[in-house]
């Protein structure tokens, strides 16, 4: 296995290196820009890429750490003309546990599988197919061009009205399509997914106050508003057998991006009223009243269960076809104006306290 990094050499110029030889250093490459030409040079020649690469090392090295530092590392794999790059995914790609597998395989036995196991059964029996055969073509979806790579160390892009993102990280495989249109895979890299955060909140207000009334009362209010937070939409069934239900519908051919819906906002106003007595000497009396969510609020959030919006495509009779989220998908009440059960309570309704303290 070998370690191929694309840079800016000291001059600006592309260049491509060979990592893993000397710590802290990468060795040259002579003759190549890119490691997609020097992919597809290896292909052509009928080289293995590692055996292609070792003839073709210079004897300069470059400072790996500086390379870092003054930010001219590339991305591991490009195209001169980003248009012809495909960022994609694929899904129904793990086995997971044997429980899983034997209830699939039961459904699949009695008839009633969903279109979603039935693709995964065909992934299963054609997806290793013998030398000179033509496997099983796996499910995937397009998630952007070239131009939505960003090279390492450099900034992620995001909108102006963006108060912070999150990322999550992937195994990306790195393929390129030879002359004739075959597909060779070159290797592998680590990949960033980047959006909303989970806690991004676009808008907050606090504010707090403390007022001394007439006939020694006192008074003191919280007020707190926050805009609602990113959800992800996801399908609500393991689909691709890795042990969770987190994946995400495929929509017009595109996965959704993590987060891509708001959840409601929420606001809460706290009041206490209090007043002392003396008690004789150093003891005293405090009386208080305190209420919380003094105007009762609804904040009621959107509840997991409703974050389900299915597959967003299937396969029905052959055809690829576009399906519906349930009703109540990003929804707090039903068609009536009532809140439904599996909404959540951001904060508590309207509630009351009387306390009493006595110091001494």
């Amino acid at each position: 296995m070998i370690r191929l990094v694309q840079l800016f050499d000291a001059a600006g110029d592309r260049r491509v290196a060979l990592a893993g030889e000397d710590a802290g250093a990468l060795r040259l490459i002579d003759g190549y820009a890119r490691v997609y030409d020097l992919a597809l040079a290896a292909i052509r020649a009928g080289t293995p890429l590692a055996a292609f690469v070792h003839a073709r090392l210079s004897p300069e090295q470059i400072d790996y750490d500086l390379l870092i530092t003054e930010r001219r590392l590339l991305p591991p794999l490009d195209h001169p003309d980003p248009a012809r790059c495909v960022v994609s995914l694929t899904g129904l790609t793990h086995l997971g546990s044997a429980t899983s597998r034997d209830q699939m395989h039961a459904a699949v036995a009695a008839g009633n599988a969903t279109d979603t196991m039935r693709m995964f059964q065909i992934g299963l029996e054609g997806g290793k197919p013998a030398h000179g055969a033509i496997g099983a073509q796996p499910e995937w979806a397009y998630k952007g061009d070239g131009r939505c790579v960003v090279a390492p160390e450099q900034p992620l892009t995001q909108p102006g009205f963006a108060d912070d993102g999150g990322e999550e990280a992937e195994i990306a495989g790195l393929y390129v399509i030879d002359d004739d249109g075959n597909p060779w895979r070159v290797g592998y890299a680590l990949g960033n997914e980047f959006n909303w955060s989970n806690i991004d909140e676009r808008h907050q207000f606090a504010a707090s106050g403390l007022v001394f009334l007439p006939a020694h009362f006192e008074a003191s209010t919280t007020i707190r508003y926050n805009s609602g937070r990113p959800f992800s939409a996801i399908v609500g069934t393991d689909v691709n057998k890795d042990g969770t239900t987190r994946d995400r519908p495929v929509i017009d051919g595109v996965e959704q991006i993590r987060n891509t819906y708001r959840n409601k906002g929420y606001s809460e106003v706290d009041l206490r009223l209090q007043r002392g007595f003396s008690a004789g000497g150093s003891r005293r009396a405090i009386i208080s009243l305190e209420l919380f969510n003094l105007f009762n609020a609804a904040n009621v959030e959107i509840g997991s269960a409703n974050m389900v919006y299915g597959a967003g495509t299937t396969l029905q009779n052959g055809q690829l076809v576009t399906t519906t989220p349930p009703a109540n998908f990003g929804r707090i009440t039903d068609a009536n104006g009532n809140y439904l059960l599996n909404s959540t309570l951001r904060t508590a309704p309207f509630q009351a306290q009387i306390g009493i303290r006595y110091q001494f």
